[in-house]
This record gives C-alpha cells, structure tokens and sequence, in this order.
C-alpha cells in the first residue's frame, strides 16, 4: 500500500493551521517547569474534567494514559478480557 497526501496537503496527524506564537510562548513557560524526569501523576481527574468541559462530553467517556505503552498495554487487556469473557 502506497502513501498518498491528503488532498488538502495534511495529514491526520498534522495540524491545519499554525499555532499563535502567544500560545507556544505559553505552553513552552508551563513546561519549563516541570520534571521531565517523570510520567505525569497516575491520578489525572482534575485534567479529566477540564478536558471534558472543553469539548463539552462527559469525563467518564475519556481515557487519558501517560504515552503510548499505557494505551497500548490497556487496549490489549480489554481486548483479551472481553474475548474470554464469552
């Protein structure tokens, strides 16, 4: 299977527009002070609900993971107990 660009020239993955220098300036001030040391928290309701309220849904409908092994590694064991669960 061949790679083909969207028509629009961006992909999936891409966002279509290009951020506001203030809002990276922001971003990039909130991280600053972090530790990159760690994952993030395990409990991460409080990130949950404001998340929710900004696309307007229900928490309960979000998963948040801390990368792509904890999805992963979820996805897989929801897969595995709802094969063997019939």
């Amino acid at each position: 299977m061949r790679y083909e660009v969207p028509r629009n020239g961006v992909d999936l993955t891409e966002a279509p527009f290009e951020w506001p220098d203030g809002f990276k300036h922001e971003v990039v001030g909130k991280l600053i002070d972090l530790d990159w040391r760690r994952y993030p928290a395990l409990d991460q309701s409080e990130v949950k609900i404001k998340v929710a309220a900004f696309f307007g849904i229900d928490p309960d409908s979000l998963l948040l993971t801390r990368g792509a092994d904890e999805a992963l590694r979820l996805s897989f064991q929801h897969i595995k107990r709802e094969a063997f669960s019939s």
